[in-house]
């Protein structure tokens, strides 16, 4: 299953609600949303004068999950050694911490990296429950990137906005495998919503 993406004006707020229904309710859905943190930057600087800064550098958590029905694999960028013990599957661990940069506030349209160094996990989509009780397939440390152009939709071209993660894992039923991941979005200035590329692969060494 995966979930029809929201408007461009809301699908900032709406990215950790899409996991944590992940978690709870079982679905396997890919993050299709840039995540929330950005937001609480936004907030803290309340006007757009010069007294004021046009580059914000923070770091805050960061969870990301890319599906490739072709290949049958689910990857997930920023959960705890443990998946189990996160969150929304009623344990405490958070999520991964990443540096966030944003640049852009004084003229008002916010361009968003965020990347960092983060635990990987995979599983195989089709026989995915939750990653609260089903076990991994892989398991390892990457790169996970965030890019977005427009973070909150507020120029007037179109926005362009994605995910990628990478990174040696450990395969559980022996050997390992490299991990690559990436999900590119675009919405034009119609409000037209579409999916530019999606891969989650599995290359074993």
């Amino acid at each position: 299953m995966e979930s029809r993406p929201p408007t461009s004006r809301y699908r900032i707020r709406a990215s950790l609600l899409l996991l944590v229904s992940f978690f709870v309710l079982g679905c396997a859905v890919d993050s299709i949303t840039p995540p929330t943190a950005p937001l609480h930057a936004r907030l803290a600087v309340a006007a757009t004068g010069r007294e004021f800064p046009n580059v914000v550098r923070f770091q805050d958590q960061f969870v990301v999950s890319i599906q490739d029905p072709a290949t049958d694999l689910i990857a997930f960028a920023g959960l705890p050694d443990d998946p189990a013990k996160t969150v929304p599957c009623g344990g405490d661990d958070p999520f991964a911490i990443v540096d966030f940069h944003i640049a852009g506030l004084r003229q008002g349209v916010e361009h968003v990296v965020a990347k960092g160094e983060v635990n990987l996990h995979v599983w195989r989509l089709s026989t995915l429950v939750s990653p609260c009780v089903t076990p991994p397939i892989a398991i390892g440390r990457g790169r996970v990137i965030y890019v977005d152009n427009d973070a909150f939709v507020t120029g007037n071209g179109a926005n362009s906005w994605g995910f990628h993660m990478g990174g040696e894992v450990s395969l559980v039923g022996g050997g390992s495998a490299h991990l690559m991941a990436h999900n590119r979005f675009q919405i034009l200035q119609d409000d037209t919503f579409r999916r530019l590329f999606r891969q989650v692969r599995l290359s074993s060494e």
